[in-house]
This record gives structure tokens, sequence and C-alpha cells, in this order.
């Protein structure tokens, strides 16, 4: 499936250049499209710095946070809740304010146009790439 016919398939509405950029970067690693629900969780994790071998995505959306979380930072470009409830919002732009965060919060703020090894983990449950 290409990355045009998920956003049709999925119904996601593409906010930016940058919300677009993430999509492409993260919809391969969705169950829907790969068929394996722990792909992106091994992907976040490896992203994170922590194990998630175990958890499974419960909430993916594309389109903001669709279960009452306040999201950091305002309008996110990829919310994802897993069955550990480890939240992660991924923004592809880095915002000028600091948050805080709760334990099982995490930010990912993406400056590339590919996922790379090339990762910076900030304090406070901010990683960088």
């Amino acid at each position: 499936m290409t990355v045009d016919e998920f956003i049709v398939w999925r119904d996601v509405k593409i906010k930016d250049d940058d919300h677009k950029r993430i999509v492409r970067m993260f919809y391969p690693y969705l169950q829907s499209v790969s068929g394996d629900k722990y792909l992106l969780p091994s992907i976040l994790g490896k992203l994170l710095g922590i194990d998630l071998a175990d958890a499974f995505v419960t909430t993916g959306c594309f389109n903001g946070v669709n279960d009452d979380t306040p999201a950091p930072y305002g309008d996110v470009d990829f919310y994802v809740k897993l069955s550990n409830g480890i939240k992660v919002f991924v923004f592809g732009k880095r915002p000028m304010d600091s948050v805080t965060l709760k334990e099982n919060e995490f930010v990912i703020l993406v400056n590339s146009d590919t996922i790379t090894d090339h990762v910076v983990r900030k304090e406070n449950h901010i990683i960088v790439f």
C-alpha cells in the first residue's frame, strides 16, 4: 500500500508538509499495513531507548489525539498509546516552549526525513532525531 493509498484508506487529514512527512515515515510500521502488531512498538522502543518488546498499540492516530489525552505542544502529528500505558507524541517540527511530561509520556521531535540512528535523548522524555 502506498502512502497516498493509506491516507485515503485511513482518512488521514494532512495538516502540512511536516505532518505528511511523519505519516510517510511511520505508516509502514502500523499493524493495519504490515500485519505485525509489535513492529511499531519495536521502532518506538529503539527511538525512546526503552524495552517495548511485550507492548502493542492500543491507540494510534495521525489525526490528533482521540482519547482525551492532552497533547503537549498542541496539535500532534502522530499519537500512539501502547498496551503498557506509554504514550508517545510525535511532532514534525520543534516547538519553542518546554513542557513537563508525565512518567509514561514521551515526545519525539522529528527533524529528519527518515528514521535514523542519530537520536538525541534530552531530559524530560524528549527525543530528537
